[in-house]
């Protein structure tokens, strides 16, 4: 297992897209379509960037997570259920790869991941 890519929350995707490439050095990978909306992401030395929109910027800005990718989805679902690890959504198919999301033990989003 290793971590796959960070999730922010963000309130003003132009600006970030511009502050994350043009002031650190990032460069933009692609555009995925979920639950209505375009998230961009971006790359830098082998780190991957989520930029997900939020509304308001508030103590918990939202859609915070971190993802671990995993040879076998069903596998890790099955062991996590198994430990009352609570299952927040999915899986879902996207593209190339399938996805659940859990809650981890202090309330924080892991997801976790398989490419198709």
């Amino acid at each position: 297992m290793y971590l796959h890519h960070i999730a922010i929350g963000v309130t003003d995707i132009e600006a970030s897209l511009d502050f994350y490439q043009r002031i650190l050095g990032f460069t933009f990978s692609r555009t995925v379509q979920f639950r209505g909306s375009d998230i961009p992401f971006l790359e830098l030395n082998g780190c991957t960037l989520e930029l997900i929109l939020v509304k308001e910027v508030t103590k918990d800005l939202g859609e915070h997570h971190f993802c671990f990718e995993v040879p076998h989805l069903k596998e890790t679902i099955r062991r996590l259920l198994a430990e009352d690890i609570p299952l927040l959504e999915g899986p879902y198919q996207l593209e190339n790869l399938q996805t659940v999301f859990f809650q981890g033990p202090s309330g924080e989003v892991i997801e976790f991941l398989q490419r198709a």
